[in-house]
C-alpha cells in the first residue's frame, strides 16, 4: 500500500489533469463494441442451438420414418391424389413387408436350404416390385379407378403375407439345425 501512495504522490500532477477529450469516447466505445460483440456471439450461439435442435428432430423423425419418407421422396406414385385410406393401407403393408424383409436379411445361417429359400423370396419380390410398377402406372393414367387402388393395396398385402411365410420358413429351418 505505501508504494501505491508513494507513486500517487510522485505522479500527482498526471492524476489532477483532465483526461484528453476524446478519453471518454474511446472508452464507450470499447464498452460498446464489448457489449455487441458479446451479443453476436450470444445470438450466433441461440442460432447454431436452434438449427441444431432442428436438424436432430428431423434427424430424429426420419430414423423412426425412414421407410415412409423414402418412398414419399422417391416413389411417383402421387399419395396427394389417394384417398387418405388408401395410402393408410399401402404404408402399412409396405413397413410391414420391410421390416420382415429386413428381419429376413439379418438373419446369418449358412444353410442351403436357407440360401435357396432367400434366392426364391427374392425372385418373388422383384415379380411384386414388377406388379406394383405396372399398378402405379396404371393408376397415374387413370387415378378414379378403384380397382386398381384395390389391386395395389392387395399387391402389398400379398406381399406382406409372402414374406411373413418366408419368414416362418427360415426360421423352421433355423430351429431345426439347431
Amino acid at each position: 500500500m505505501d508504494k501505491l501512495k508513494q507513486y500517487i504522490n510522485e505522479n500527482r500532477e498526471a492524476f489532477e489533469q483532465e483526461p484528453p477529450n476524446d478519453h471518454f469516447n474511446r472508452f464507450r466505445k470499447k464498452r460498446n463494441w464489448r457489449n455487441n460483440f458479446f451479443l453476436r456471439h450470444v445470438r450466433a450461439l441461440s442460432v447454431a442451438a436452434t438449427l441444431l435442435m432442428l436438424f436432430s428432430i428431423g434427424g430424429i423423425y426420419y430414423q423412426n420414418n425412414r421407410d415412409f419418407v423414402d418412398r414419399f421422396f422417391a416413389d411417383p406414385l402421387q399419395y396427394s391424389a389417394l384417398p387418405k385410406e388408401v395410402v393408410t393401407a399401402i404404408d402399412y403393408y409396405t413397413n410391414s413387408s420391410d421390416k420382415k424383409l429386413r428381419s429376413i436379411q439379418t438373419l446369418n445361417l449358412k444353410d442351403n436350404q436357407v440360401e435357396e429359400i432367400k434366392r426364391f423370396a427374392e425372385k418373388e419380390l422383384k415379380e411384386y416390385e414388377k406388379n406394383r410398377e405396372l399398378l402405379k402406372k396404371k393408376l397415374k393414367a387413370n387415378p378414379q379407378n378403384d380397382k386398381i387402388k384395390r389391386a395395389l393395396i392387395m399387391n402389398e398385402m400379398k406381399k406382406e403375407a409372402f414374406l411373413e411365410r418366408i419368414l416362418a420358413q427360415v426360421k423352421d429351418v433355423e430351429r431345426k439345425s439347431l
